[in-house]
């Protein structure tokens, strides 16, 4: 899987969150987990006001520490703008990220999260920087379509 580099512009997000183990490690809860984040915050979308797009991100924060990790469902919405209760924001920073494209059924994507970050990034050379990472999902996206296609970006230096 070869990356494709692009400078990224800071965002804000905001959405449903909840903390989760990474599925690079045995006793990973991300299946079980981030499917119920994903279904929460569809449900409660439009609570959010002055949303910039259509488009909804996944984002992953907690650095390193693959035990620890924090994904939140979400939405760009303008800076400074109201937080429904219930719901959280995280800012996206500006930078250099490596784009992979996950192709096929949702359910796949714990191969592609491996083959991303066992085997892709790790050959490609360029090296982590602590910042969220991202999923993006556009149009492109159809969880129902096994031709289905979204974006994960990787914070590089």
């Amino acid at each position: 899987m070869e990356p494709r580099i692009v400078r990224f512009e800071s965002m804000t997000i905001t959405g449903i969150g909840a903390p989760f183990i990474s599925n690079l490690l045995p006793g990973s809860n991300a299946q079980k987990v981030i499917p119920g984040i994903w279904d929460n915050f569809m449900r409660r979308r439009d609570e959010i006001p002055a949303k910039v797009a259509d488009v909804t991100y996944g984002v992953i924060t907690g650095g390193m520490d693959m035990n620890n990790l924090h994904y939140i469902a979400g939405i760009e919405v303008e800076p400074g703008d109201r937080v429904p209760e219930g719901m959280e924001t995280v800012e996206v920073v500006e930078g250099n990220y490596a784009v992979f494209t996950h192709r096929g059924p949702i359910s796949d994507l714990p191969q592609t999260t491996r083959t991303i970050y066992q085997d892709s990034l790790p050959q490609s050379g360029l090296t982590m920087r602590d910042a969220p990472h991202v999923e993006l999902y556009d149009g492109r996206f159809d969880p129902s379509s096994p031709t289905s296609e979204f974006d994960i970006l990787v914070p590089v230096v």
